[in-house]
């Protein structure tokens, strides 16, 4: 994991982090709470961001859910990026994110991945075949890519039957660290993390459930509210663009 980036910590740990970040350093920290699908994307937007806007940026990763309840709860983050542009206008209304700088940065796309050593499963309609003993997502509950996941398998009429097999992930990273390690034997994933690995997929039809429209804003609280609006600016200018893309992350409507 890179220095600058993290999974998602405690409330208590969030607070020190504030006020240590408040006591010194020549360039300050932004932080940035993102959703966990954007782990490998931020490998590549750190420096750009970092150059742009003058700051050292620290991202802590995970499920959109968990993150905007930090974030409502007046966690010490300066931008919120959730895998559900509806998370980020809820906030918006409570005002814990500064009016009208919430911004779609892309559409996540899901893919099927299934752990080295079984035949790669091809289908959703596979999953329920007796070599796939155990099936992985995030959780329907709190990540919006396992929420998009259910209603694929709902849609495959397959939701039911892997009940028995099925493993929930805190969020989709850990999904996708599930099938990588072998602790399940394929899983439903952001393309983001399989896209630049070299490993065998199958893209999910984006027909297959409501569309992954993901969506940033800057936290009310934000000591650095310009910095964190340059950092939005480069994840939704044609470089940060470009950057998603590689990642499959398809642009946003405008």
């Amino acid at each position: 994991m890179p220095r600058s980036m993290r999974l998602l910590p405690s409330l208590t740990a969030l607070v020190l982090l504030g006020l240590l970040t408040a006591c010194g350093g020549e360039r300050a920290s932004l932080t940035v709470a993102a959703a966990s699908d954007l782990a490998l994307a931020f490998d590549d937007l750190t420096p750009m961001i970092e150059q742009t806007c003058g700051v050292d940026l620290v991202v802590t990763l995970g499920s959109s859910g968990q993150l905007r309840d930090q974030v409502r709860a007046g966690a010490p983050y300066d931008v919120y990026l959730s895998a559900d542009r509806a998370y980020p206008r809820e906030l918006e209304a409570a005002g814990a994110i500064i009016a009208g700088s919430t911004r779609d940065y892309g559409i996540g796309r899901l893919a099927l991945d299934t752990r080295d050593g079984i035949p790669a499963v091809g289908h959703l309609d596979d999953l329920i075949h007796a070599d796939v003993r155990h099936v992985t997502i995030a959780s329907p509950d709190h990540a919006p890519y396992g929420r998009a996941a259910r209603e694929a398998l709902e849609a495959a009429g397959v939701w039911e039957a892997i009940q028995p097999r099925l493993v929930i992930a805190e969020n989709i990273r850990q999904a996708a660290e599930y099938v990588r390690t072998g602790n399940a034997d394929a899983g439903i994933v952001a393309l983001s993390l399989l896209i630049t690995g070299g490993r065998a997929y199958t893209l999910i039809d984006a027909d297959a459930h409501a569309p992954i429209v993901q969506s940033g804003g800057v936290v009310a609280r934000s000591e650095q509210p310009e910095a964190a609006a340059c950092a939005l600016d480069v994840l939704t200018g044609d470089v940060g663009q470009a950057v998603l893309a590689r990642f499959g992350i398809e642009p946003a409507p405008r």
